[in-house]
Order: structure tokens, then sequence, then C-alpha cells
């Protein structure tokens, strides 16, 4: 009868790509009046049979780790990915974002957690990602105004110009 008592209560990214999911053991929905005295539940990992966590992790005290945490799927690693990349300051991080934006073989929504960070740098990176308003592609127009209004850019003047872009995604 255990197996009738699944109750998922959390799921989360684990940091090598696994989805967790946290169970608790009981036999009515919603916990009340609870069958189970004795308050047992279980931690399940999901992933593909052929899945590889990563093989390498590097220390989080090296220079390469915030750029390795930006393309982590967990979110709570790329956080502190992105925080370390601030605190680095747009001298230091600037370079390394830059790189990280070109990587080619990331897919574009990984590559764009990059933009994302260079926005929040200001200065010198944020115009790197306004120039992505005209050479880049729709969804690259996309990020890059999302970007910048998250940083606190006005973002009217570009709202005027991305109105009339020829992609409808974007226009919208």
């Amino acid at each position: 009868q255990l197996h009738t008592q699944f109750r998922p209560s959390d799921v989360c990214v684990g940091v090598d790509g696994a989805i967790y999911v946290a169970d608790w053991f009981d036999g009515r929905v919603g916990g009340h009046q609870t069958l189970d005295d004795t308050r047992a539940g279980a931690i399940y990992r999901v992933a593909p049979k052929d899945h590889q966590p990563p093989q390498r992790v590097p220390d989080i005290e090296a220079p390469e780790w915030p750029i390795w945490a930006l393309t982590n799927p967990a979110v709570n690693v790329r956080f502190l990915g992105l925080q370390r990349l601030l605190a680095l300051g747009d001298e230091r991080a600037g370079p390394m974002l830059r790189d990280y934006v070109e990587m080619s073989f990331l897919p574009w929504q990984v590559r764009a957690r990059g933009v994302w960070a260079q926005a929040l740098l200001g200065g010198e990176e944020q115009r790197e990602v306004e120039k992505l308003l005209q050479f880049g592609g729709p969804e690259y127009r996309l990020l890059a105004f999302r970007a910048l209004r998250n940083a606190g850019r006005d973002v009217v003047p570009m709202a005027e110009k991305l109105c009339r872009d020829e992609d409808p995604y974007v226009r919208a």
C-alpha cells in the first residue's frame, strides 16, 4: 500500500542536472488527519538512464567557476555564479562574459544568461547588450530589451524602435 501514498511536496534541479522530488507518505491528500505515524518520506532522483553528471566541477575559488556556474542547470548555482561575476565588476567580468556569450557550442538560452549578467554589470557591458538590439537575431533583440529593462534602464526609446521590428514576436 506504500506505493499509493506518493505525495510530492517539492521539486528542484540538482547541480548534476537531475530532478529531485521530495515526497512524504500519507494516505490522505492535504495532510489532514495524517495516517502515517512515522512521518516518513523519500527523495527521488529523476534522470535519463544515460544521464552523465558534470565530469569536472571547478573549485568555487577558481577564476573559471563563475562562468561554469552560469552553464549549470541548478538555479541556485547560477545565482551564485552571477553574484560572483557582479562582485568582480565590469573590468574583470566583462571580458569573461563577452567570451561566454560567443560560445557557439552552447544553446542560445544558456548564452542568454551571460547577456543578462552583462546588463546588470552596467557601463561598457550594457553597451554590448545594446548592440544586440540592432545586430542580434529576434530572440537576442527581445532578450537585450528585457535584460536592459531588468537592469533599470529607461526602455521607452528602445520600445519605440522595437515596436516597428520586422519580427512579430519582438513587436509584441
